[in-house]
C-alpha cells in the first residue's frame, strides 16, 4: 500500500517538476550569460508586449511560461483531491445536501481531470524537449522514447475518460439473473406483501423479480434480465428462489419488511443520485487501466487511477455511515411485521446463503462448458449448502458468521452481529438452531420449482457456448463441479 501511495505521489509531480526544473535552469542560465543579476531583472528587461525582441528574451519568456504553467499545474494537481474531499466531507454532514450536490461534484471534478492530464502530457512533452536543448538530459533515443511515451499515456488517459464521459452519465441496467412475476404465478407472494406494506405504511413495489441469486434488495433502476431484455426504470422488490425455500413466514415476513421499510425512507431515491456517480468513476478506472505495470504508459495512468480510487474511496466512507443508518432503519421496519427472534434467523440464513454463491457461479460455468447442465440450480445450490454445513466446523463457522456482511448489488450491510444487536437479538443464540434448521431439505411449492426451472434454463443458455448443445442432468447426486470440495 505504501508503495503504491509513493507511486502515486511520485507520479503528480513528474510532470509539473520537470517543467520546473527546465525553466529555471534555464532562465538562470540566460541571466548569467547576459551579465543580470536575478530572474525578475531578466523578466523586466524581456517583456512579452514589447516588438522586436531578441532571441534571447524569445527563448527566456518560452521558458517563463513554462514555469508558470508548471506551478499551476502543480498547484491544481494538488488542490484537486484536497477541494473534492473537504467539499465531500462537509456534504456528508447532511444527507439531503449529500443526495443534492455530490453527484455534480463528482461530474464537476470529472470534467476537470482529462484537462489536467492533458496539461500534464504537453508539459512532460515541452519540459523534455527544452532540457534536452539545453543540455540538462542527453539527446538519447531511448530516453526521448521513454518520455514520448509518458507524454502520450498522460494524453490518452484523458482521451479515454473524455471519450467515456457519455456512459459515465447513463444510469447501467442492473444486470438479473431471473423472472417478473406475474399475479397469478405467486399469488400468495404477492398477497403478502401487500399485507405487509399496507401494515408499514408503505407503499407496494412496482413488480417483482425473484432470481437465482442470493441476495435481496429494493432498486429503482433499469433491469436487464438475461433472456427476457431491458426493463424501464421501476420500483422493484427483488427476492431469491432460494430464501423462499429455507425461510419460514416469520423469516420471510422479516426480509420482505426490510425491504419494503427502504420505501419508507426514500432510500431509493437517495441510491439512485449515488448508482451514476459510483459507476462513473468505476468506469473511468476502467477506461485508463492497463494490464502492464512495466511500461512508461503503464506509470502514466497511474495519476487518473490514483485520483479515480481516492474518490471511490471517499465515497465509500461517506456512505457507510448513512448506509448503516438506513440497514438499521430497515431492520426496525422488519421488528414491526415479524419478531426479534425471526430476524436473528434470517441474518444466519442470508450470510450462510452467500458464502458459497463464487463458488457454485463457477462450477456451473464449468459444467456448462463440458455441455452438462441441470433441471434445477436453485435446488442444486441448497443441497451444496448442506454439504458445506456438514463438512465445516460449527463454532469456527459461527463466530465467522458474526463479522459477515450479506452482499447487495447498490449498496452495504453491517456485519451480521451488529445488526442483530440492534433490534435486541442474540446473534450467536441464533446460529445453532438456524443452521439446524437449513441442514433440512424443505421442498419448494409446485409453482416454485417451475419458476426455479425456467430461471435455470435462462441462466444455463445465457452462459453456455452457443455452438454447444446441453445435456440436462438429473441425477439426485450433485456433479463434482458443484459439489463442496473442504481444503
Amino acid at each position: 500500500m505504501f508503495k503504491k501511495f509513493a507511486l502515486f505521489l511520485i507520479s503528480l509531480l513528474v510532470a509539473p517538476g520537470l517543467g520546473l526544473v527546465a525553466s529555471t535552469i534555464g532562465m538562470n542560465r540566460l541571466v548569467e550569460s547576459n551579465g543580470l543579476t536575478s530572474i525578475d531583472e531578466a523578466a523586466a528587461a524581456c517583456p512579452p508586449s514589447a516588438p522586436d525582441l531578441s532571441e534571447g528574451c524569445q527563448i527566456f519568456n518560452t521558458l517563463h511560461w513554462l514555469q508558470q504553467a508548471s506551478l499551476i499545474a502543480l498547484i491544481v494537481t494538488l488542490a484537486l483531491p484536497l477541494v473534492y474531499l473537504v467539499a465531500a466531507l462537509l456534504l456528508g454532514q447532511n444527507r439531503n445536501l449529500l443526495a443534492r450536490f455530490f453527484p455534480p461534484l463528482v461530474w464537476l471534478v470529472m470534467g476537470i481531470l482529462p484537462l489536467l492530464l492533458a496539461a500534464h502530457g504537453v508539459l512532460v512533452w515541452f519540459a523534455s524537449w527544452e532540457m534536452v536543448q539545453m543540455g540538462i538530459i542527453p539527446a538519447s533515443l531511448r530516453l526521448m522514447a521513454v518520455l514520448g511515451l509518458l507524454g502520450l499515456g498522460l494524453l490518452i488517459a484523458a482521451l479515454s475518460i473524455v471519450t467515456s464521459m457519455r456512459r459515465l452519465l447513463e444510469l447501467d441496467p442492473l444486470r438479473v439473473t431471473g423472472v417478473e412475476l406475474e399475479k397469478h404465478e405467486m399469488p400468495e407472494l404477492f398477497a403478502r406483501v401487500t399485507r405487509l406494506a399496507n401494515r408499514l405504511g408503505s407503499r407496494p413495489p412496482e413488480r417483482i423479480v425473484i432470481g437465482i441469486e442470493p441476495t435481496a434488495y429494493v432498486a429503482n433502476v433499469p433491469l436487464r434480465l438475461r433472456g427476457v431484455g431491458d426493463l424501464p426504470r421501476a420500483e422493484t422488490l427483488y427476492l431469491p428462489t432460494v430464501a423462499l425455500r429455507v425461510l419460514d413466514d416469520a423469516e420471510l415476513d422479516a426480509l420482505i419488511g426490510h425491504e419494503l421499510g427502504h420505501f419508507r425512507g426514500a432510500d431509493l431515491e437517495f441510491s439512485s443520485r449515488f448508482a451514476p456517480a459510483f459507476r462513473s468513476m468505476s468506469l473511468a478506472a476502467e477506461s485508463v487501466g492497463t494490464d502492464d505495470d512495466d511500461d512508461p504508459v503503464s506509470f502514466a495512468v497511474i495519476p487518473a487511477l490514483g485520483f479515480l480510487f481516492f474518490m471511490m474511496y471517499t465515497l465509500n466512507r461517506i456512505l457507510s455511515g448513512i448506509s448503516r443508518q438506513r440497514e438499521f432503519a430497515a431492520d426496525q421496519a422488519s421488528l414491526e411485521v415479524s419478531s426479534p427472534r425471526a430476524i436473528g434467523s434470517l441474518l444466519v440464513k442470508f450470510t450462510v446463503l452467500s458464502a458459497q454463491w463464487e463458488e457454485f457461479r463457477y462450477g456451473v460455468g464449468t459444467l456448462l462448458r463440458q455441455g452438462v447442465s441441470r433441471r434445477n440450480f436453485s435446488r442444486d445450490y441448497l443441497a451444496r449448502t448442506r454439504e458445506f454445513l456438514a463438512a465445516v466446523n460449527a463454532e469456527k463457522l459461527g463466530r465467522a458468521l458474526l463479522n459477515e456482511h450479506t452482499p447487495h448489488p447498490l449498496d452495504s450491510h453491517p456485519a451480521m452481529a451488529e445488526r442483530a444487536a440492534a433490534v435486541g437479538v442474540d446473534a450467536v443464540a441464533c446460529i445453532g438452531p438456524s443452521l439446524a434448521a437449513m441442514r433440512v431439505d424443505r421442498q419448494g411449492s409446485a409453482e416454485l420449482e417451475a419458476i426455479e426451472e425456467r430461471i435455470t434454463l435462462i441462466d444455463a443458455d445465457y452462459y453456455r457456448h452457443p455452438a454447444n448443445p446441453v445435456v440436462i442432468s438429473d441425477e439426485a447426486e450433485l456433479p463434482p463441479e458443484l459439489s463442496f470440495v473442504k481444503r
